[in-house]
C-alpha cells in the first residue's frame, strides 16, 4: 500500500477530533466572560461550545471516511 501515511494522518486526525469532542462535552463556561464575549449571556456562550463540539464530531467522521476512501483507492 503506497498511501499508508495519508491514511494514518486521517486516523490520527479523527482520534484527535473525537478527543476534543469528548472534552468539550464536559466543558463549562465561566460566569465571568472575557471582554470580547461580554455581550453574550452564559447560556449563549455555552451553546457556542456545544455547536463547536458537534462540528468536531462531524469532522472526525469526515476524517474516518477519508481514511476509508484512501484505503479503498489504494487497494483497487
Amino acid at each position: 500500500m503506497r498511501n499508508g501515511f495519508p491514511i494514518v494522518i486521517c486516523i490520527v486526525g479523527a482520534i484527535a477530533d473525537l478527543a476534543v469532542w469528548m472534552w468539550l462535552r464536559s466543558f463549562k463556561v465561566r460566569d465571568k466572560a472575557p471582554a470580547s464575549l461580554a455581550h453574550l449571556t452564559r447560556e449563549e456562550r455555552q451553546r457556542r461550545i456545544t455547536i463547536v463540539g458537534w462540528i468536531m464530531f462531524g469532522s472526525a467522521w469526515l476524517f474516518l471516511s477519508g481514511a476509508v476512501l484512501l484505503w479503498w483507492l489504494g487497494n483497487r
